[in-house]
C-alpha cells in the first residue's frame, strides 16, 4: 500500500473519530432549538396514516427523511424509535452519516 493510501485512510478514519465524539453533547435533554422543533413536527407524521406535518419552516424532506427512518428501524428491530427521544439520536446518526 502507497504512502499517500495510508495517510488518505488516517485522515478519513480521524475525522469520522472527531465527527462521532460527543455525539450526545446535550445528554438527551433536546437543547438545540431547530433540532427538538424538527423532531416536535416529525412526530406529528405517520407514514401510514398522517403525511402532513403542518410546518414547512425548514423544508419538508428532512422531517420526512427522520421519521421514515424512525418508522422502518421500529419496524425492523421491533423495538419503539419513533418517539421523541430516541428521534433525536436517529436524527443525529443520519446527520452524521449524510455529512
Amino acid at each position: 500500500m502507497k504512502i499517500q493510501s495510508i495517510i488518505l485512510i488516517s485522515i478519513v478514519i480521524l475525522g469520522l473519530i472527531l465527527r462521532v465524539y460527543g455525539i450526545n453533547w446535550d445528554k438527551g435533554f433536546h437543547l438545540h432549538p431547530d433540532e427538538r422543533m424538527i423532531i416536535m413536527v416529525a412526530e406529528r407524521i405517520n407514514f401510514f396514516n398522517e403525511l402532513n406535518p403542518n410546518f414547512f419552516n425548514y423544508g419538508s424532506l428532512p422531517v420526512y427523511i427522520l421519521k421514515g427512518s424512525a418508522q422502518l428501524l421500529e419496524q425492523l428491530l421491533n423495538i419503539p424509535l419513533a418517539n421523541y427521544q430516541m428521534m433525536l439520536y436517529i436524527g443525529r446518526a443520519l446527520s452524521l452519516f449524510l455529512d
